[in-house]
């Protein structure tokens, strides 16, 4: 389609269109053709999508690929992830200080004469990571037990429960071995429909 015909389609005027679309070439989505024409008259500029996934779509089939390859290895998988998990942790070192209110970011990088942090505890921390990736937390009554309301992995976790759940352990056993060493993490995946639960042990 022309960007005149596409403008009619959506009730736009050209030019917010043809910005739209010059966006959309960039970014691979969709591919510009001159128009091949028997007539007299300037060729027309043609659009067309080019079909190209969404990154989510892209990021969830490389997770399927590499879960299904470490299970395909012969070792356990699980453990693997777990330590997979680990690593994912240490990229996920912002303080869950920064979460508490009434801290603002200056304070998250305080200087000789800021004031200090409040203090966070083992699961505060946990909880900050969570957020941040994705798992919709809750704490239970009892103060030690995480209710996981959403996973970001939830199909590939019901077709790969070792791998997945194994590095969203590692994930939470990592922040642990970080901010409380001797801290224990247990998962306990799939307690209700898109439901999880983690239980955090104090450190002895």
């Amino acid at each position: 389609m022309s960007t005149d015909e596409i403008a009619r389609e959506m009730g736009l005027h050209a030019n917010t269109v043809r910005a739209h679309l010059e966006v959309l070439v960039r970014e691979g989505k969709a591919s510009s053709s001159t128009e091949q024409r028997a007539t007299r008259g300037r060729p027309r500029e043609l659009f067309t999508t080019t079909g190209a996934p969404e990154p989510e779509e892209s990021y969830a089939s490389l997770a399927a690929a590499l879960a299904a390859q470490l299970e395909s290895l012969g070792v356990d998988a699980g453990a693997q992830a777990v330590e997979a998990g680990k690593r994912w942790a240490a990229w996920e070192q912002k303080p869950a200080a920064e979460s508490l209110p009434g801290v603002t970011a200056a304070q998250s990088s305080p200087s000789d004469t800021s004031p200090p942090l409040p203090s966070a505890s083992p699961t505060d921390e946990v909880l900050a990571v969570l957020r941040r990736t994705g798992f919709a937390p809750e704490v239970a009554a009892d103060g030690a037990t995480i209710l996981l309301h959403h996973c970001p992995f939830g199909e590939l976790a019901g077709a790969h429960t070792d791998v997945v759940c194994g590095a969203h352990l590692g994930l939470i056993q990592g922040t642990l071995d970080r901010v409380s060493p001797g801290a224990r993490a247990q998962l306990t995946p799939f307690v209700a429909p898109g439901l999880c639960r983690t239980h955090v042990t104090p450190a002895p």
